[in-house]
């Protein structure tokens, strides 16, 4: 008895590290793979003039892999390309980030924050920028946006959905209540989940307000 108990504690240990090996080795290829996918953005971008392009105030739509990307998709009414929304901070033409409200797929947790546009894109599968379409909407002074940006900094994410209060606050709801106070003029369309009201990613591109200016490829492709 004792012989086959010590066997089945070496092949216990045996598997435990083997399967500790296989994570390592599965972190370190996915961390290579992603550092190549950030020289990849980065290259896309120098190349590109990105920069130069891009104006404060623009928004963001991302082609998301997550678990909950195909749910968001299906609350848009016409595009269903899209999962995740933000909006453009470039004030130099250097150092362009993306403030959003991100969520962890896993726990739910999150909150609005901001991140290089470089790691906006490498958290998704393409992505696409617009624009107000008038040019007395466009939003020159980008103190104005981060005045208002700012008090919603870091106001965890509403994983339920609701537009009924903003303490919590969840994507397109947080580009929703930055246009409703900076341009008061223009309202971002809302459907229905059940009896809820929702902003679906779709009115953050809605055609009759913005227009594509910019259409990134997916950088995870090669």
């Amino acid at each position: 008895m004792k012989k086959y108990r010590n066997k089945i504690i070496v092949v216990f240990y045996s598997l435990l590290f083997l399967s500790i090996f296989l994570i390592i080795v599965y972190k370190y290829h996915s961390a290579i793979k992603l550092s190549i996918t950030k020289e990849r953005i980065n290259h896309y971008i120098i190349e590109n003039n990105i920069n130069k392009i891009l104006k404060t105030g623009d928004v963001i739509c991302r082609k998301g892999n997550g678990f909950w990307s195909d749910m968001c998709r299906d609350f848009s009414q016409h595009d269903k390309r899209f999962s995740h929304v933000g909006i453009i901070i470039n004030e130099n033409d250097k150092n362009v980030t993306v403030l959003h409200a991100d969520v962890n797929d896993y726990t739910g947790i999150g909150s609005v924050t901001e991140v290089s546009l470089v790691d906006f894109l490498l958290n998704g599968d393409g992505a696409a920028v617009y624009r107000l379409r008038e040019k007395n909407q466009s939003i020159e002074d980008s103190s104005i946006l981060l005045n208002i940006t700012n008090k919603y900094m870091n106001r965890p994410f509403d994983y339920k959905l609701d537009l009924s209060e903003s303490e919590k606050i969840y994507c397109t709801e947080f580009i929703y209540c930055i246009f409703t106070e900076l341009k008061p003029a223009i309202t971002l369309k809302v459907t229905k989940m059940g009896d809820k009201p929702v902003v679906p990613v779709d009115s953050c591109n809605d055609p009759e307000l913005f227009f594509e200016i910019l259409l990134f490829p997916n950088f995870h492709k090669s």
